[in-house]
C-alpha cells in the first residue's frame, strides 16, 4: 500500500510522468482518485487496528473482572451454604445445592440468581451477614456481574466492528 502511495505521489508531482500516463488513459484526475483511495484504505486500516486494540484491551479487562467475580462468587456461595445449612428451601431458592457450571452463560445466570435472590430476601440477609456476606458485598457481586455484562457486550460490538472494517478495507483495496 505504501509503495502504491509513493508511486502515485511521485507521479502527481512530476509533470513528465503525468503527461506520459495521460497518453495511456491515466490523467491527473485518475491519479488523484488513486490518492483518495489510498487515503480511504489507510484510514480503514487504522480504524481496524484501533478497534482490534480496543477489543484486546476490553477482553483483558473482561477476563480480569471475570476471574475476580468468580472468586468472590465462589467464596460467597460457600458462606451462604454454611449460613443456610438448616434452610433447605432457601438453599434451593439460591441454587446452593446445584453444581457450579463452567459455561459462562450458565455460570452468569446462576451467579445473578444467587445475588438477586439474596438482595430480594431481607430475612436471608441477616443470616448470611454473620458469615461476612453483607448487603454491601451482595451489591458488589451484582455490580461486578453488570460490569461483566457490559464488557461482554462491548467485546461483541468490537468484533462486529472489526469484521465490518475488514470487509470495507478489502473492498477499498480491491478498488485500489
Amino acid at each position: 500500500l505504501e509503495e502504491a502511495y509513493l508511486t502515485l505521489n511521485n507521479a502527481v508531482n512530476d509533470p513528465e510522468i503525468v503527461a506520459i500516463l495521460a497518453r495511456v488513459g491515466y490523467g491527473s484526475e485518475s491519479l488523484q482518485e488513486g490518492l483518495a483511495l489510498y487515503a480511504a484504505a489507510s484510514g480503514l486500516i487504522q480504524t481496524q487496528n484501533d478497534t482490534r486494540f480496543n477489543k484486546v484491551s476490553t477482553t483483558a479487562t473482561f477476563n480480569q473482572t471475570l476471574a475476580e467475580t468468580q472468586l468472590q462468587y465462589n467464596h460467597d456461595r460457600r458462606s451462604a451454604r454454611l449460613a443456610l445449612k438448616q434452610w433447605g428451601t432457601s438453599q434451593q431458592f439460591l441454587q446452593l445445592g446445584e453444581n457450579r457450571t463452567n459455561a459462562y452463560d450458565s455460570w452468569f445466570e446462576q451467579a445473578t440468581g444467587f445475588y438477586q435472590g439474596l438482595a430480594n430476601k431481607p430475612e436471608l440477609q441477616a443470616t448470611v451477614a454473620r458469615m461476612g456476606l453483607t448487603l454491601e458485598r451482595i451489591n458488589q457481586g451484582l455490580l461486578s456481574l453488570q460490569t461483566l455484562k457490559a464488557l461482554r457486550s462491548q467485546i461483541l460490538s468490537d468484533t462486529a466492528t472489526v469484521t465490518d472494517a475488514q470487509e470495507e478495507r478489502n473492498d477499498t483495496l480491491q478498488t485500489f
